[in-house]
C-alpha cells in the first residue's frame, strides 16, 4: 500500500498519474463510442481523390485519404478513414492506400445528424481491445493510488473482529484474515497488473511481426486468460493467508514461510506484538508486528509473522481476539 500517510510525495505522483492516464483513457473511451456509433451510419456513394501516404517519426506512416460525397444534395468531402487510435504497423496503411487509388468508387459511412463526419471503415477494430491491453496496467497503478489514498482518508480498519472480511464464523470454527492486503481484490488485482503489463510485450511483438490488426480470437482469448488467472491466482493467494481455527479437532492452520501449516492448539505458545522502528529515506516511524509462536513436530520453536500495522489500533484488535480465541497469552515487546 501507497504511504499516504507520512509520504505527502505520493499524493501529489498519485494524482499527477491518474490525471494523466484518465485523460487518455477519455481520448479511447471518445473514440469507442464514435466507433460503436459509426455502425448505424447511414451510407451514401464516394469517390475517392486524394490517397498518399505520409511519413512521420521513427519510420511511422500514416495514409491520408480524401473523398468526396453527396448528402441531400450537399457536396462534403472526407478526410478519415477510420477510427483512431491505430495499434498497426505500416503495412496496414499501405494496403489501405493500394486499395483505394484516387478515382476509386467507394461507400461512405456518414453522421446523419452530421453529415460532415464520415468514414471509409466505421466500426470496431480488434486492435482496440490491444489498446485497452496496453493502458491496463497504467490505469491499474493509478487506481492503486486511489484507493490507497481513499484507504488513508476514510481511516479504513485494518483488523476489526466486527468485520466480516475481518473474521467469519464457520461450521467448525473461526477464519480470519490478519493481514487486510492478502484480500482476494487486492491480490487478483496485483495479479491482473503482473498478466498485462507482460501481456504488453506481446501485443507489441505481434504489431511489429504482422502489421495487420489480429483476428478477433486472439485479443479475446488474451483477455479471457488475463481475468480467469487473475481471478483464480488472487483466491488461491487470497486464501492461503487466511488463518483458520478449528474448533472441533482443536488445531490452527495457517501459512509458514509459504506453505500450509496445521498445529494443534496445544504447541501453540503465544501472540507476540512487537513495535519496530523503520527508517527509510525520511524520518523513522513505529510499526506494529503480530507474530505467532508454536512449536513445531522436532519441538523447534518456529515464529510465524502474521501482519504488519502502522495503527497500533489495528495491532491492538488483532492481537485481542488471537489471544482470546488460542487460549494463549500475548506478549508485548519494545521498539528494536
Amino acid at each position: 500500500m501507497f504511504d499516504f500517510k507520512r509520504d505527502n510525495g505520493a499524493w501529489a505522483f498519485g494524482v499527477i498519474w491518474a490525471g494523466i492516464f484518465l485523460l487518455i483513457d477519455v481520448f479511447i473511451a471518445r473514440g469507442l463510442i464514435e466507433a460503436a456509433r459509426s455502425e448505424w451510419f447511414a451510407t451514401t456513394p464516394g469517390v475517392v481523390t486524394k490517397s498518399d501516404i505520409k511519413r512521420g517519426g521513427r519510420g511511422s506512416v500514416r495514409f491520408e485519404v480524401e473523398y468526396t460525397y453527396t448528402v441531400n444534395g450537399q457536396q462534403f468531402t472526407g478526410t478519415k478513414y477510420d477510427m483512431q487510435p491505430h495499434f498497426v504497423g505500416n503495412a496496414y496503411f499501405y494496403a489501405a492506400r493500394d486499395a483505394h487509388p484516387v478515382g476509386t468508387p467507394v461507400t461512405v459511412h456518414y453522421d446523419p445528424n452530421d453529415p460532415a463526419t464520415a468514414y471509409l471503415a466505421p466500426g470496431f477494430r480488434s486492435d482496440w481491445l490491444f489498446v485497452a491491453w496496453w493502458l491496463t496496467p497504467f490505469n491499474l497503478v493509478g487506481i492503486g493510488f486511489l484507493w490507497a489514498g481513499w484507504w488513508h482518508l476514510t481511516k479504513r480498519r485494518g483488523f476489526d473482529p466486527a468485520l466480516r472480511r475481518c473474521v467469519r464464523r464457520t461450521q467448525d470454527g473461526w477464519l480470519a484474515r490478519p493481514d487486510a492486503d492478502t484480500r482476494w481484490a487486492l491480490s487478483s488485482f496485483a495479479v491482473l497488473l503482473i498478466v498485462t503489463f507482460f501481456g504488453c510485450f506481446l501485443c507489441g511483438a505481434y504489431v511489429m511481426t504482422f502489421d495487420f490488426p489480429p483476428p478477433w480470437w486472439l485479443p479475446v482469448l488474451m483477455w479471457t486468460f488475463a481475468i480467469v488467472v487473475s481471478v483464480l491466482a488472487g483466491r488461491w493467494d487470497s486464501r492461503r493467508w487466511l488463518l483458520h481455527l478449528n474448533e472441533l479437532e482443536g488445531t490452527v492452520s495457517f501459512t509458514h514461510n509459504h506453505e500450509p501449516v496445521t498445529i494443534s492448539l496445544n504447541v501453540i505458545l503465544g501472540v507476540d506484538l512487537i513495535t519496530e522502528i523503520r527508517k527509510p529515506k525520511g524520518s523513522s516511524y513505529e510499526v506494529v508486528v503480530i507474530s505467532l509462536r508454536w512449536r513445531d513436530k522436532f519441538d523447534q520453536t518456529q515464529t510465524t509473522k502474521l501482519a504488519e500495522y502502522a495503527d497500533a489500533g489495528d495491532a491492538v484488535a488483532l492481537v485481542a481476539w488471537l489471544s482470546g480465541h488460542l487460549g494463549r497469552p500475548a506478549v508485548a515487546q519494545l521498539a528494536v
